[in-house]
């Protein structure tokens, strides 16, 4: 069954627009433009995007909910480790592909001027890969919802900071596959085995 003709074109436009962006960045790209490559008319694109702004936050949105963003995946009677350990390399290799950095360094960029942006994605005071984790940490290791974002956090910045911060500003290439492996297993481990030894010292 074929989609409903407005929901196509608002997928167009989607599309069109951030083909644009990643190319142009912001400032360069004109709704204009936008028009043009998604081949609709101007009273199409209005009825779907107020202006410009409202366009790029729904790019950036779409990024974040789309399905092939990254979430741990729970098997039954896979260790915790294990269950970390898949989704880290998944993460890693997600915001490794360009489109994922690109955007990352356009939303930095246009920072101030959507600074709303940002908590437009969140929820329960958690941006939706963390809030993936901590619900994760929470099950897993019984924990009070405070404690398990606390672990969420310093989790992603064991596994980050190198790996894609550093990278992502320029200080290093991206991480071979046989150095994600590496990192990944180092940085579950000490991350596990820290917090299995901290809930040990809390009974």
């Amino acid at each position: 069954m074929s989609r409903p003709k407005s929901s196509q074109k608002h997928e167009d436009i989607l599309r069109s627009a951030n083909s644009l962006f990643l190319k142009h960045g912001f400032n360069d790209v004109s709704m204009d433009k936008i028009r043009e490559k998604a081949n609709v008319s101007k009273n199409t694109l209005y009825s779907h995007f107020k202006d410009k702004n409202a366009l790029f936050k729904a790019v950036i949105l779409d990024h974040w909910e789309n399905e092939k963003t990254p979430k741990i995946s729970v098997q039954p009677g896979e260790p915790t480790a294990t269950t970390l350990q898949k989704f880290a390399k998944s993460l890693l290799k997600h915001l490794y592909t360009a489109k994922t950095r690109s955007l990352f360094r356009i939303l930095i960029a246009e920072a101030e001027r959507f600074p709303d942006l940002s908590q437009s994605i969140i929820s329960n005071n958690q941006p939706p890969i963390l809030l993936n984790v901590s619900q994760f940490l929470e099950n897993a290791y019984n924990l009070e919802q405070i404690k398990a974002k606390r672990e969420a956090l310093y989790f992603f910045g064991l596994l980050k900071e190198d790996a894609f911060w550093h990278v992502l500003a320029g200080f290093r290439k991206p991480y071979t596959n046989n150095e994600i492996e590496s990192h990944v297993n180092d940085v579950v481990a000490i991350f596990t085995t820290m917090l299995e030894k901290n809930l040990m010292s809390n009974r």
